[in-house]
């Protein structure tokens, strides 16, 4: 019987339940990829990166890795305020919509970036004027 620290006892649980889905996650667009995978631990990846023959698995944990964790909107919670946002869930809502869009590649400047913030905003501002 193995005496393992519980956050490693539950990186390699995770890293299991990750190596069991990788199949399915191979199919899914890069936002969903991502939103999947970063409530896991670097470790739990990796693990599952090195128990996986796959190509596209591991293509796809690399990808990950070295790509989409570190893809973000320039758009920030300052920037909604100064728009005239009050901060609240919407904040969180829109920044995650946009990341989204950058990952999946429905946006792919900053003008598109923006006008998909407007868009948004307005969605929130016609929402509370209901």
């Amino acid at each position: 019987r193995l005496k393992l620290p519980r956050e490693l006892a539950r990186d390699a649980l995770s890293a299991c339940e990750l190596w069991k889905e990788l199949e399915i996650l191979v199919g899914f667009p890069p936002s969903s990829v991502t939103a999947y995978l970063e409530k896991l631990s670097s470790l739990s990846i990796k693990a599952a990166f090195l128990a996986t023959d796959d190509s596209q698995q591991r293509r796809l944990l690399r990808t990950y890795e070295n790509t989409w964790s570190k893809v973000m909107p320039s758009i920030t919670g300052h920037d909604l305020r100064a728009r005239g946002l009050p901060p609240g869930p919407a904040y969180r809502h829109i920044l995650e919509s946009l990341r989204s869009a950058w990952l999946d590649g429905k946006i792919n400047n900053l003008q598109e970036e923006e006008a998909l913030l407007d868009e948004y905003i307005n969605q929130v501002q016609m929402g509370e004027n209901k």
